[in-house]
């Protein structure tokens, strides 16, 4: 199915300062079904690529997404997902950059995709802010 918000917050505007970042840390339950589900963080409308464990009933999903402004910046970022499930040990790790400006308050969206047979149940959202 289309991509599905089921966390949303807003960093403030000028918060995330040149060369800081922030770690969203998101844990999720997929409560019914088997399909596979792909996971993707919208940072001010960027998004990432997608990380999709194996599907399997009741598995927990951990994913954790580190935003970093690059040094001497607030406009240009690197993007981290790893991606982790408790059933078939399936992790995913990838790189993404984004250039959206954190002088202007920035929307996040964490996302989910999945056939309309199955469903997930957020567990946690844990935002936390990194110095330089």
């Amino acid at each position: 199915g289309a991509a599905a918000t089921y966390y949303t917050c807003t960093i403030p505007a000028g918060v995330l300062a040149a060369g800081a970042g922030v770690r969203f840390t998101v844990v999720s339950q997929h409560t019914t079904g088997t399909a596979s589900v792909s996971y993707t963080l919208s940072f001010g409308g960027t998004s990432t690529t997608a990380v999709a464990p194996s599907g399997s009933a009741n598995q927990l999903e951990v994913l954790t997404f580190t935003v970093h402004n690059v040094a001497g910046a607030q406009n240009s970022q690197t993007i981290v997902t790893v991606g982790q499930d408790s059933a078939a040990g399936t992790n995913s790790i990838k790189l993404n950059t984004a250039a959206v400006n954190t002088a202007n308050a920035v929307v996040v969206n964490v996302q989910f995709s999945v056939a309309s047979t199955d469903y997930i149940t957020p567990e946690s959202f844990v935002t936390e802010m990194l110095s330089q």
